[in-house]
């Protein structure tokens, strides 16, 4: 298994390298952001680990979300409710853990993560608990799909841009952008990513 580790400098690439050869048979490749697109084309790793401040992550899920083949991403930050983010899932993000978690922790969990599963650390989870679960009279009755379409409005996407991404008309997205609009009772699109974020259904 191939891991590739990003982080803000090389000191900090090495450090996680370090406590990620408990991991056994793994070859591990290390970088920083500048050399995300390079690393990800020569390597082609089975998992990527990311150690980034928030924009510098931001920028690498990004280039990731269309250049990473499918690869699972794990994240360690010590911001995790900024982290576990609908964006970062759809980039592939499927670990998130404190940025000083030891070795043998951060050997499970990659293993657990090339295997497809997901893995939170238990801070993340208890927080994640206290939001309203989605298809509630709390989150104003959206589908699945509305849940969908509101998050990548809060992205700034266009309804042409939704549409592509979803695979569906310009005019299915019209009607579930309008859907969305009546059922959180707001008169934009702004203020409707405002209220979905308030109610915990988008976290930007």
């Amino acid at each position: 298994m191939t891991v590739l580790v990003i982080a803000s400098n090389v000191t900090v690439a090495a450090q996680i390298e370090a406590k990620l050869r408990a991991a056994g048979d793994v070859r591990l490749v290390s970088g920083v952001a500048s050399q995300l697109a390079v690393l990800v084309e020569q390597h082609r790793p089975h998992v990527i680990v990311l150690v980034l401040p928030r924009a510098q992550r931001m920028r690498a899920l990004e280039l990731l979300r269309h250049h990473a083949d499918g690869a699972p991403i794990m994240l360690l930050t010590d911001e995790l409710g900024d982290a576990w983010t609908s964006r970062a899932r759809r980039a592939g993000v499927r670990a998130v853990m404190p940025a000083g978690t030891g070795g043998a922790e951060l050997a499970a969990a990659l293993r657990a993560v090339e295997r497809g599963l997901i893995v939170l650390h238990p801070d993340l989870l208890a927080a994640a608990a206290t939001l309203p679960p989605a298809g509630t009279d709390a989150h104003g009755n959206l589908t699945p799909r509305e849940l969908e379409v509101v998050d990548m409005i809060a992205e700034g996407l266009s309804n042409h841009a939704i549409a592509r991404r979803l695979g569906i008309s310009r005019h299915t997205v019209k009607f579930h952008v309008a859907s969305v609009l009546a059922k959180l009772r707001a008169s934009s699109r702004t203020k409707a990513v405002v209220i979905a974020v308030r109610r915990g259904l988008v976290r930007v």
